[in-house]
């Protein structure tokens, strides 16, 4: 693609979205005023926060984010293990093994990189906005990082599975930064303008899509058409354009999509997401509107107009505590009549403010993090039921659109850098997938375990006269698989070779302890003089056995 191509359709891409940016700058007003230059230029260090006069949707978004990152991608925890489509295979120890290392590794990658800060202000972005584009790389001092944008800088166009799978980002750059990083390709203008006046700013758009004209040669070895080597070869495409003087940069690519784009809720006919935030715009509004009158209302009662004669317009009032006003009886000053109606605004505003954190979950993320301490597991099973289930729309979309492709991109880039083992024979072509273990995604499983455990308990119930009734359930399969719901580490739990095993040696042991007794039992009971003649049939038989070996 030319380089005036790029830009022409970023230009396009970017017309699209003004109905979308205007919307988003209104949010962003109300609820996130740090992230209001959507459609404005921001200045450093300026004050964006003076027409709010009421801070729940700022508190409710805080409070978004905050429970999104702990209780899905917290470092604190593990929040994902690779696994096998066939459960067989990923029990076998030495799969088991890989599977485990290259998890923790994975880990210690993300914790290591900026990868906290950037899926946080995801998680911020997903609350007001609706779409929140993040980008993983190779990094310099790690092996990852991430880097975070405003979706009002960036135009996407989906697949024909609905998936983000081409990206023009807008981003503003000072003449001397792009000197720096594009030296031999930086445009004649851009490069006077750096001697000149370095912090000058250009548009730059680094656009990312598929590319369709991937050169393939024929491995004779394998006997199948192959793409060539080299970066401009890859599935996809990377170019650095300079908007004004449409002048290539760089051009590049990636292996997989750089980008990840998770939207919160999505329309069928539209490509960028719908936020929580968007949802409570109105209520909002309103809150803030009703706010602001209540505050005059309350300086009004604290602080009432008076009514006075027209005789003391010559005298000053004194105000001040312990002011002394001298009147002429009958007249005197006197507050002015103002309605005593605020307790009802203050009640309404009140059903508001709890409508606009019903819309950012902040009552289902409060209750799990008190959860420890104030109620036990099932109780808050019983009170966030209702909330899982309206979550999980949106935690199934997070899944397919970040977190599936987030890590996949992870475990690639550290494959290609060695950071990782080779994959076992026994892997190759089963296919690895990924399990979510956050405390989110146990929550949301944990459900099943209820169930279960209701089942037994009513089958339990039913043994008592019925004692075979227990035969119906795999009691083994249901153990292990409560216990995996409930978080426990695969590395705990035996394998079913070795569970076998185990129980073999204890029926063997077993069977040798009741013959033992048994035989101690006949042996007691025979007399006296019996005994010698059994004890010398038994030396025979041991004797003859002996023999016969």
């Amino acid at each position: 693609m030319r380089p005036a191509e790029i830009v022409q359709r970023f230009d396009e891409l970017d017309a699209r979205k003004g109905t979308l940016k205007a919307h988003l700058q209104e949010v962003a007003d109300f609820m996130c005023p740090v992230k209001a230059t959507v459609t404005t230029t921001g200045t450093l260090g300026a004050k964006r926060s003076s027409r709010i006069f009421d801070g729940t949707a700022l508190r409710a978004v805080r409070t978004f984010a905050n429970g999104l990152y702990g209780h899905l991608t917290s470092p604190a925890a593990p929040w994902f293990e690779l696994t096998v489509k066939d459960k067989a295979l990923a029990r076998r120890p030495d799969v088991k093994r890989w599977l485990r290392e290259t998890s923790e590794r994975m880990h210690d990658a993300l914790n290591s990189s900026n990868f906290g800060l950037a899926i946080h202000e995801v998680y911020v972005d997903l609350g007001w906005a609706g779409t929140g584009p993040i980008y993983c790389g190779e990094g310099k001092r790690n092996i990852l990082a991430f880097s975070t944008f405003s979706v009002g800088r960036v135009c996407v166009m989906e697949n024909e599975d609905g998936l983000v799978d081409t990206v023009f980002r807008l981003e503003r750059m000072t003449a001397r930064k792009i000197v720096r990083r594009w030296p031999d390709t930086a445009s004649e203008k851009v490069r006077k303008t750096a001697e000149k006046n370095p912090t000058q700013t250009f548009d730059v758009i680094h656009a990312v899509f598929p590319r369709e004209d991937i050169e393939r040669f024929f491995d004779r070895r394998h006997g199948t058409l192959r793409p060539k080597a080299g970066s401009r070869n890859l599935p996809f495409a990377s170019f650095y354009v300079e908007r004004e003087g449409k002048n290539i940069l760089s051009e590049s690519g990636y292996h997989e999509m750089p980008y990840m784009v998770p939207r919160w809720t999505k329309d069928s006919e539209e490509e960028y997401g719908r936020s929580p935030g968007m949802d409570a715009l109105a209520d909002v509004k309103m809150v803030n509107e009703m706010s602001k009158t209540d505050i005059k209302a309350l300086q009004k009662i604290a602080d009432p107009p008076l009514v006075a004669p027209h005789e003391m317009a010559l005298t000053p009032m004194r105000l001040t505590p312990g002011g002394i006003n001298y009147y002429k009886p009958p007249t005197k000053p006197e507050p002015l009549y103002v309605p005593d109606k605020i307790r009802i605004n203050l009640e309404y505003e009140e059903q508001r403010r709890r409508a606009i954190e019903s819309n950012f979950f902040v009552d289902l993320f409060t209750m799990l993090a008190a959860a420890p301490r104030e109620m036990t597991a099932t109780e808050v099973l019983e009170r966030a039921e209702e909330k899982l289930m309206l979550l999980g729309p949106a935690l199934g979309r997070l899944q397919s659109e970040l977190y599936d492709p987030l890590l996949s991109r992870v475990f690639w880039i550290m494959y290609r850098g060695g950071y990782i083992e080779p994959v076992p024979r026994a892997l190759v072509g089963a296919g690895l997938e990924v399990e979510y273990i956050s405390k989110l995604a146990m929550a949301m499983r944990i459900f099943e375990v209820r169930a279960v455990e209701k089942g037994l308990a009513f089958a339990a119930h039913v043994a008592e006269a019925k004692p075979d009734v227990m035969d119906n359930f795999d009691l083994d399969k249901a153990v292990v698989g409560i216990s995996r719901r409930h978080g426990v580490p695969e590395e705990f739990i035996r394998p079913e070779r070795d569970r076998d095993a185990l129980r073999r040696q204890r029926a063997a042991a077993e069977e040798k302890a009741r013959l033992e007794a048994g035989m101690e039992k006949v042996a007691g009971a025979v007399p006296l003089e019996k005994k010698v003649e059994q004890g010398s049939v038994l030396d025979m038989i041991m004797q003859g056995a002996s023999g016969n070996a």
